[in-house]
């Protein structure tokens, strides 16, 4: 991080005309107060397609909507990228508003409303040369209804290169999540919905390649993001059926992994046997909510002492609306 002095002389925004080619322009702001888009661009003549973008934010044109995104405000100090469908020339206008611009959510720790609850994901735009932009949708829930706490996240791996919360349009009546997304050429984009009153994450079916300043979807026809149903082991993922899975490792030494499901708040059993059909270890004897749970052995008996090695029986009974009883064959290995 760094200040960067500059000196200069003061210049009157709007006798100072900045030359458009068709495509992509750097601009800067030369008027001394922030500006509405629709006020700042109102000399050029905008058509559908049209964009302009700041490192956190961006707006697209539409002849019959406006300006529609998450970038409202124009700032003195700050760059911008303009892209026209064709050569134009801009003029500022003076402006007597000193209104401050809405933080962007890249840039701000907490939502501007108290009742919207901190999105769980971090991203940090400054590590990033190029982005690219996405105007999505995401689905009604239930009720048919979008929740505006929700967020959608980009992400390359485990790295956070996006993030966006569904934000109302007026003149559409819908909601619409304004994103732009940073990255290097053709990775691979995927994405992950979260559910802020569950506080569950879902994965998204869409993926899309990055391209520097690619534009996807519109106010009109955006990128719609689904959700990919909860596996085994995801949180809030409820099975249809009562089921054991196959430990993992297996053969083990000397920690292994054992999935369960439950369907119903039932009363569960898991415990270890030899071959003889002795009790070794309970590793479970409770009541469980509806979910998929996991448990850990790790090789040791009741008693604490481990175990020979050979092969073991991992017993799960289930006893609630259906009763249940599963056995599945693991092995130690020392």
């Amino acid at each position: 991080a760094d200040t960067f002095p500059y000196v200069g002389f003061t210049i009157d925004p709007e006798k100072t005309p900045i030359m458009l080619e068709s495509g992509w322009n750097w601009i800067g702001f030369t008027p001394k107060n922030n500006l509405q888009i629709q006020e700042a661009m109102a000399s050029l003549n905008m058509t559908t397609g049209d964009i302009i973008k700041s490192q956190f934010e961006f707006a697209q044109f539409d002849a019959s909507l406006g300006w529609v995104g998450n970038l409202v405000w124009m700032e003195p100090d700050q760059g911008y990228m303009l892209y026209k469908n064709n050569a134009d020339t801009l003029y500022y206008p003076k402006s007597s508003n000193a209104l401050p611009a809405v933080p962007s959510l890249a840039k701000r720790s907490k939502t501007s409303n108290d009742t919207i609850p901190e999105a769980i994901w971090d991203l940090n735009a400054n590590k990033y040369q190029t982005n690219m932009t996405i105007t999505g949708s995401l689905e009604p829930d239930t009720a048919g209804k979008i929740d505006p706490a929700n967020a959608v996240a980009a992400f390359v791996g485990k790295e956070v290169r996006g993030l966006a919360r569904p934000q109302y349009i007026p003149a559409l009546d819908n909601y619409r999540l304004f994103m732009l997304v940073y990255g290097k050429p053709d990775e691979n984009i995927e994405f992950k919905i979260w559910d802020a009153d569950q506080d569950i994450v879902y994965r998204c079916r869409e993926n899309v390649r990055f391209e520097s300043n690619r534009v996807l979807g519109s106010a009109k026809e955006a990128l719609e993001f689904t959700k990919e149903p909860l596996r085994p082991g995801d949180k809030g993922y409820v099975p249809d059926e009562y089921s054991l899975s196959q430990n993992f490792p297996n053969p083990f030494n000397p920690i292994t992994k054992i999935g369960f499901g439950v369907p119903e708040k039932a009363e569960i059993s898991v415990k270890v046997y030899n071959l003889l059909g002795q009790e070794i270890k309970t590793l479970a004897h409770k009541t469980f909510k509806p979910g998929y749970r996991y448990l850990v052995w790790n090789g040791r008996n009741n008693n604490g002492k481990r175990v020979t090695s050979g092969i073991y029986l991992v017993v799960m009974t289930a006893r609630g609306k259906r009763n249940f009883r599963q056995v599945r064959k693991v092995a130690l290995l020392k």
